[in-house]
């Protein structure tokens, strides 16, 4: 929603943020921060697809459940107005910047 596209072209994304948080157990060194190495980040595919069902317990999803999803989720964000818009950098994915 917030890159204002479907969740299966944010995969490089994804991959990009999550690897910014290797080794926090590491900084950290608390208990807690080593449970969740062990029970979240050491059971991440990497990605985006696999872990969104996974964190959200999601199992038994067919092929073609995903595929309404994502499109309803494509809907979602077209009726928003908010299609191929980055809250990040507030445009259009693929808007030249001016210089």
């Amino acid at each position: 929603m917030f890159e204002g596209r479907r969740l299966d072209e944010l995969d490089a994304e994804y991959k990009e943020v999550m690897e910014k948080w290797n080794g926090v157990w590491l900084e950290v060194n608390t208990e807690n921060a080593w449970k969740w190495k062990r029970e979240v980040w050491d059971t991440l595919t990497f990605s985006i697809i696999e872990d969104y069902l996974a964190v959200n317990k999601i199992k038994g999803a067919s092929r073609e459940e995903l595929e309404e999803a994502l499109t309803t989720s494509l809907s979602l964000l077209i009726n928003a107005g908010v299609s191929g818009i980055s809250i990040t950098t507030n445009k259009k994915a693929g808007a030249e910047t001016a210089t």
